[in-house]
């Protein structure tokens, strides 16, 4: 099969966590077909990170939204589709769950515009029956998500040898954010702590208790400060977080330099959400406050020895909400219960 394979569109719409977390696979599928062009389309923060990929050659951002398209985004989405229907691509593959019937719908109808040769993906519950070549899977995880994307990969005939994965991080990227810390005044007592409140609204701790757990580490630690991340659309949420010993980052950073800060950091905290995945991946202390996300599919403890998790088991988690007016899974989780796992992660009692 590998010799009749020279284009090869690899699909991920989910985020740049869903990304790095395909980096094992993508590895070994570049090395299967070695010969192949292999390009990637996914949103705007994955493809950023994939053009820094030593396994990608070339790369396409695609818009995804939970609500309406703007029109500006929609006719890039269009021009993209069609230069992706011109190359005439051998295979593609889906690298992602399907959560719904009408998600299966939308990946057929990519599929058909695009063209290729074959297709390959997970048939999630029945819903990739239109695969030519379908990778069983339930909709919430048994395996971790990395695994998932192996599977794959494996159906195509490759063979994985190591499940290492990448995030390569530019000087330029390193500069950007060296640049910005150093206009922080950082003394080399300071400890300092990088907080991500955003992600998903179904999946944000509440800011209330963001605040309140930052006030209590003013109180224990003399020399502490803060760094808050996040898109330019939760700039408004970060900025409840100001202080004169917090630094706002959001909305400032693409994710190579995001990357580059939460390097630097001592501690990372964060929602389960792309930058969860950065942290783990670079092996930096984090606590990841999960919400109702599948745990057993994206528990950053199965990347990094670094990583602690909280998590409250509720009736109606896991589950795919983009919105939640309750919330019972986050807010069951106590600024007391994240404190437990910051000093754990810091050594300090």
């Amino acid at each position: 099969m590998e010799e009749s394979i020279k284009k090869i569109l690899v699909i991920n719409l989910g985020g740049m966590g869903d990304f790095l977390l395909s980096t094992p696979a993508l590895k070994a599928l570049r090395y299967f077909f070695n010969e192949a062009k292999i390009s990637f389309l996914g949103p705007l923060s994955a493809s950023q990170i994939a053009g820094s990929s030593s396994y990608i050659d070339n790369v396409y951002s695609f818009n995804v939204a939970h609500h309406k398209i703007p029109a500006t985004k929609l006719f890039h989405n269009i021009s993209t589709l069609v230069k992706l229907r011109r190359i005439h691509f051998d295979l593609v593959i889906n690298m992602r769950t399907i959560y719904s019937i009408r998600g299966a719908q939308k990946i057929k109808i990519l599929l058909k515009i695009i063209n290729a040769g074959k297709s390959a993906g997970r048939d999630t519950d029945g819903l990739g029956d239109f695969f030519d070549i379908k990778i069983p899977e339930t909709q919430f995880g048994r395996k971790h998500e990395s695994e998932y994307d192996i599977d794959t990969i494996k159906a195509l005939g490759a063979v994985v040898h190591e499940r290492n994965f990448e995030l390569n991080i530019s000087e330029e990227a390193d500069n950007k954010a060296r640049e910005l810390l150093g206009g922080f005044n950082i003394s080399g007592d300071d400890i300092v702590i990088g907080i991500n409140p955003g992600g998903m609204p179904s999946r944000r701790w509440p800011i209330e208790y963001y605040k309140s757990l930052m006030e209590h580490l003013r109180e224990k630690m003399n020399f502490v400060k803060f760094i808050i991340t996040g898109s330019r659309d939760e700039l408004t949420l970060a900025r409840k977080l100001e202080h004169p010993d917090t630094l706002i980052l959001a909305g400032k950073l693409n994710p190579l330099e995001l990357s580059a800060v939460i390097r630097r950091v001592k501690l990372f905290i964060s929602n389960d959400t792309g930058p969860m995945h950065i942290a783990a991946i670079l092996g930096v202390p984090l606590v990841a406050i999960m919400g109702p996300g599948d745990l057993v599919r994206f528990d950053p403890r199965n990347i990094s020895a670094n990583a602690s998790i909280l998590y409250r088991q509720t009736p109606c988690a896991p589950c795919e909400k983009f919105f939640c007016r309750k919330l019972k899974c986050v807010k069951a989780i106590g600024v007391d219960d994240v404190l437990r796992e910051v000093y754990k992660q810091l050594k300090m009692r």
